[in-house]
């Protein structure tokens, strides 16, 4: 029997039997993704599997050739643990799921169900594996086939895509038949090969509109989206991003987060696994290529709020560097059906009134902030509730941090009448159309008695 797909890693399989047994772990793996298309995830299926093939085999060709090239052993790992790896995403039924919680001291609610298999899924594909080799589970479709001691190895090269592997005892180097399998530079070749098939043939996006894909997924949609391609030559993966055609300051915003997020967990592997990938040669830069397109959908304002949000995220844990914006708390107080706001003495462009904003200050929490400004600006005493959110300001990029705040004591009055000019307990029904500029839509939730009441 001829493996199905053309390889030069598969090639390096010379057994028969090995052969045999990975046609039919392929032709098992098509058959488990067409069951099912669990619709809130991109593609997990046979044609992302291929794909890894194809970029392990264009970003280092020692693995195939060379005198620290894979043994046929390691190949057959590889290149089964890539076509089963993602084999837990098609595990949806619920005594299968309850069982394998049990096992694992796991809590599982059948409510979050679609969440729970994407955080566990490189566990259930090892799961469905072990289960095939010990007969554990009938139900399942039998998906490995071969040697058990083999099938093991593989089962813990599949997990290593989900969890931390490195200086796990269980991922040191073993052996077969007398040849040395690489466990932990099988396990760092799979995690490198699926970050490295992040464009945009892993969704389509027309699907977005359907109300079962939650906001998140969303989001990992249009990361996959906005990469046109990415081309693999001579140790240089350039990415080939398409955004929308958009503002300046919203274009920048698109490029920091989804820049980021495509490129993090390709740097990561290069670097965490760096110990395994010195012993094939194995190195890589990364080259990003910008262009717009007006036929690019733009992200809805919740999907452009969500990633404004991540993005002050990296800002704080001092990920994004570059030109860091200073951050500003405003308050969100609001009583007897009234919030307070205050008028600019000197308006800054169109904006007039706000509600009490503040610059943070080094050394000095955005909650200890807000409190101190409510007070100086306005006289009212206060404390937090909850952080309502935060976002990059629209116009200028500046960091806010949005509270919602519980009157404590005082009367209002201006304390500063150098900034402000008027102090005011503005009618819930009134205060949207004294505000000029774009308001966090959270904000508008909270006030309309929506969120975080």
């Amino acid at each position: 029997m001829v493996v199905k797909m053309h390889s030069k890693i598969i090639n390096k399989i010379k057994s028969n039997d090995l052969k045999v047994n990975l046609e039919n772990i392929i032709q098992s793996c098509e058959i488990i993704h067409k069951d099912r298309y669990l619709l809130p995830f991109s593609d997990h299926g046979i044609n992302h599997s291929e794909r890894m093939i194809i970029s392990l085999e264009l970003i280092c060709k020692n693995i195939y050739s060379g005198t620290n090239s894979l043994n046929e052993y390691e190949s057959f790992i590889l290149i089964a643990a890539i076509y089963l790896h993602d084999i837990g995403m098609q595990l949806y039924r619920n005594e299968v799921l309850i069982d394998f919680s049990k096992e694992n001291n796991l809590t599982f609610d059948v409510e979050d169900k679609a969440e729970f298999v994407r955080k566990y899924h490189a566990s259930l594909s090892k799961y469905w594996i072990l289960s095939n080799i010990y007969n554990k589970k009938s139900e399942l479709k039998q998906a490995y086939f071969g040697d058990s001691y083999l099938g093991v190895l593989i089962a813990k090269v599949v997990e290593s895509h989900g969890i931390d592997f490195i200086d796990n005892p269980e991922y040191y180097d073993t052996s077969y038949n007398g040849l040395k399998i690489r466990l932990g530079l099988i396990s760092s070749l799979l995690c490198l090969a699926d970050t490295l098939d992040c464009d945009n043939r892993r969704v389509y996006i027309d699907k977005l509109t359907h109300s079962e894909i939650p906001d998140y997924s969303k989001i990992h949609w249009f990361k996959h989206y906005y990469v046109n391609s990415i081309l693999i030559i001579n140790n240089i993966v350039t990415i080939y991003y398409c955004f929308p055609d958009i503002s300046k300051n919203d274009l920048e915003n698109y490029k920091k987060y989804f820049t980021y997020q495509t490129e993090y967990w390709i740097n990561y592997c290069e670097t965490k696994y760096e110990k395994y990938f010195e012993t094939i040669n194995l190195n890589f830069k990364i080259v990003s290529h910008y262009e717009t397109s007006r036929e690019k959908c733009a992200l809805s304002k919740v999907n452009f709020e969500y990633i404004q949000e991540e993005i002050v995220k990296l800002y704080s844990k001092k990920i994004l560097t570059d030109t860091l914006p200073y951050s500003i708390s405003i308050g969100i107080l609001k009583k007897d059906n009234k919030v307070l706001m205050v008028k600019r003495r000197i308006p800054e462009g169109d904006l007039k009134w706000q509600f009490p904003t503040g610059q943070i200050k080094p050394n000095e929490t955005p909650e200890y902030r807000v409190v101190k400004e409510v007070k100086d600006e306005t006289l009212i005493q206060s404390e937090v509730i909850c952080k309502l959110g935060s976002r990059l300001f629209p116009s200028t990029g500046t960091i806010c941090y949005y509270f919602a705040l519980k009157y404590i004591d005082g009367e209002i009055g201006n304390g500063d009448v150098d900034e402000n000019s008027e102090v005011e307990w503005v009618s819930l029904d009134e205060y949207e159309n004294l505000i000029t500029t774009d308001i966090f839509s959270k904000v508008k939730s909270y006030l309309n008695g929506g969120l975080y009441e």
